[in-house]
């Protein structure tokens, strides 16, 4: 069905419920109409997810249309049951609870939890349970990261990533948390004993250092091991015995490599570079380290013996495969990977069986196997959207909202218009898919097995897609700026290889580069380069920076025609209050002057005029509403662009070539922490 006949639809809906309701209140007849919306993407599209969240906020927004909260209550929990999810007894039970009034459907409510309750009676001791803890809805995301479960599973420890980095402790059954240190800290690990915690410790921004802290819960006094003292290291594991850590280190080459550290001795032991999606784990006897590395282009488990160093290779398949967890008996390797979360069983540092699948779902990730056999992992049900909001600069009102590609939960890097606007090409991971929209075929391209796309962008022409990478699991080589040939799917390098170098712009010809260097120092420096230069020229360099940094938030960008960049800093920048600031530079290094200030500028994006720039903000929380803004760069003047309801999460990617319309992502869903019991009783498949 087309957008025009949905939209017609749903207009139809509207005014057939004000002809029969006209005694009702504006704002139960608005819910009646999400209702009806809502049940059209459940019942006729299909689309469990999307109904869910639309359900979820018409029980949110709505809830003083009473009649219209009970039913989309109802038909949230027949939603969770389709797909089996356990929060269906949640909706009922809160229908019942909360709208006893609306006796018809507590009634079926209340034979919706009977049958349930039949369906699943209560566990045996023996019966895998999974028990949601807490969800974004309880916990502010943006200071509740590096999650990590005690030893015996009732705590859980974490960082505060917004603005002051401490460590804290929260009891899962209260829900009290503990301040147990200060400062910016980073990639909590417990002790085996659940008495201290290590933790990466922040003391200077530039260079990066990063200081190894333990912290005696008893006491809250935080110390570090003379051992490693001056030396730079992120806690990833840490051996029963508290005498070595598995963390991640810079090296010369400023490439992160995973590093086994005596804190006795200090003696360091590479283990290897391939540090994106870094994770390992000691065994319960701390005879063995269980670990990821990229080997031939793929991504396998490992595990080494520790007293030898003698390692083998666990996984074998084709899937990428990370974050390894022993059972708390070592018997068990348990590990996610592409097409779900598996368990290995084990003896002796080898695989002793085949392995067998715990769960289909690939947005888990596993955080912690407790000594009392629970599976801490965290879900990740995230939708992301492809939206286009009208922006024309000659006409800035209300902007309007429609969607562009499909949805996805695929992890998106980013997406451009072609210069005819007839295609849109769009990045996840390693692949890139080319859209039509005349016929709304797809066509997708592998990008090569240890890329990780990030920005994207067509050329002038129309005939080649530029994409950067973001990351690779080895930069020793340097990195460059890429070229896809759609027709052929070709993929070639455009430019030498520079060495130390991230966050990759081109102009729309590709002779032009702007990057962040890295200095031996670990600062940044803002580089412009063209074909056939070498060095490029330096345009901003951190250590000339009153405080604050160059920021990967707002990545650089060149211009239109490539005379000048826009980029980004964070932080105290240049004596200002301001957390994040945009700033614009010639690209021969004059006239920089700043454009825009605010808490936090995520993404920005020039007008393919070269006149105007957008750029759009967050509050605390990257899943609240945001804003859009528009700055004119002749006269300095800043507009909102007032949204539609309902976007969160929004990044600005680009401004349309006929630059009526500003191409954004945003996302929807939900962040859950999930204890599961008894793990190893179901086996769903083997491999």
């Amino acid at each position: 069905m087309s957008y025009k006949r949905i939209a017609a639809f749903f207009v139809a809906l509207a005014v057939v419920a004000l002809a029969v309701t006209s005694s009702v209140t504006a704002q139960e007849r608005e819910a009646e109409v999400a209702l009806q919306q809502a049940m059209h993407v459940e019942q006729v599209e299909g689309d469990l997810e999307r109904a869910i969240e639309l359900y979820r906020d018409i029980v949110e927004q709505h809830g003083d249309a009473r009649a219209v909260a009970a039913k989309a209550l109802l038909n949230l929990g027949q939603c969770y049951e389709k797909l089996g999810r356990t929060e269906a007894m949640n909706a009922y039970e809160r229908l019942v609870t909360e709208y006893g009034e609306q006796s018809e459907v507590v009634a079926e409510a209340r034979a919706r939890l009977a049958a349930l309750s039949r369906e699943a009676p209560a566990a045996a001791p023996t019966g895998r349970v999974a028990k949601l803890i807490f969800t974004d809805e309880d916990t502010d995301l943006n200071h509740f990261f590096d999650m990590k479960p005690s030893p015996d599973g009732k705590r859980v420890a974490y960082t505060d990533m917004g603005y002051t980095g401490a460590v804290y402790v929260r009891d899962l059954a209260s829900g009290d948390t503990t301040k147990v240190a200060d400062g910016w800290a980073t990639s909590p690990v417990w002790s085996s004993d659940g008495r201290k915690i290590a933790y990466g410790m922040v003391t200077s921004f530039r260079p990066r250092e990063t200081t190894l802290a333990i912290v005696e819960l008893s006491t809250g006094v935080s110390t570090t091991p003379p051992a490693v003292e001056g030396m730079s290291m992120v806690p990833i594991a840490w051996s029963p015995n508290e005498d070595l850590i598995a963390c991640g280190i810079v090296d010369e080459q400023q490439n992160t490599v995973l590093v086994l550290v005596s804190l006795t001795t200090g003696d360091a032991t590479t283990i290897t570079n391939a540090h994106l999606m870094a994770s390992a784990d000691f065994s319960p006897d701390g005879e063995y380290l269980a670990f990821s590395d990229v080997v031939d282009g793929n991504r396998d488990i490992y595990v080494m013996a520790v007293a030898s160093s003698e390692r083998r290779r666990i996984t074998v398949g084709p899937e990428e495969d990370g974050f390894p967890m022993w059972s708390p008996a070592g018997d068990m390797l348990l590990h996610s990977s592409e097409n779900g979360t598996w368990v290995v069983p084990m003896r002796f540092g080898a695989t002793s069986g085949p392995a067998f699948l715990v769960t289909s779902d690939t947005d888990v990730r596993p955080m912690g196997w407790t000594t009392g056999g629970q599976l801490h992992h965290v879900s990740y049900n995230i939708v992301r959207q492809f939206l286009r909001i009208t922006a024309d600069v000659e006409q800035m009102t209300e902007g309007g909202m429609l969607p562009l590609l499909p949805v996805t939960q695929k992890r998106v890097g980013g997406f451009a218009w072609s210069p005819d606007m007839k295609m849109v090409v769009r990045v996840e991971a390693n692949t890139a898919h080319v859209h039509s929209l005349d016929d709304q075929q797809e066509r997708s391209y592998p990008l090569g097995d240890e890329m990780f796309a990030g920005w994207v962008s067509w050329s002038s022409d129309g005939t080649e897609v530029y994409f950067n990478e973001l990351f690779l699991s080895n930069r020793s080589e340097g990195t460059t700026l890429f070229s896809l040939d759609p027709a052929t799917g070709a993929v070639r390098e455009l430019f030498p290889r520079i060495k130390s170098i991230n966050r990759l712009h081109s102009s729309p010809d590709g002779r032009r580069l702007v990057f962040y260097r890295t200095t031996e120092a670990g600062g940044s420096q803002l580089v412009v380069t063209d074909f056939g230069e070498s060095e490029g020229r330096l345009l901003v360099d951190e250590t000339d920076m009153d405080g604050g940094s160059l920021a990967g938030w707002a990545p650089p960008q060149l211009s239109p025609d490539g005379s000048r960049v826009l980029y980004g800093t964070q932080g105290d920048d240049w004596g200002e209050d301001d957390t994040c600031q945009l700033w614009m530079i010639a690209a021969d290094g004059s006239n920089q002057r700043r454009i825009a200030s605010a808490r936090w500028i995520p993404s920005a994006t020039w007008h393919p005029s070269g006149t105007h720039i957008a750029f759009n903000t967050w509050e605390e929380n990257e899943m609240g509403p945001g804003r859009l803004f528009v700055v004119n760069l002749e006269t300095g003047e800043q507009q909102e662009v007032t949204l539609p309801e309902g976007i969160a999460g929004m990044m600005v990617q680009q401004w349309s070539p006929d630059g009526k319309s500003i191409g954004v992502t945003a996302q929807s869903g939900t962040f859950e922490y999930w204890v599961v019991e008894n793990v190893l009783t179901e086996g769903n498949g083997s491999r």
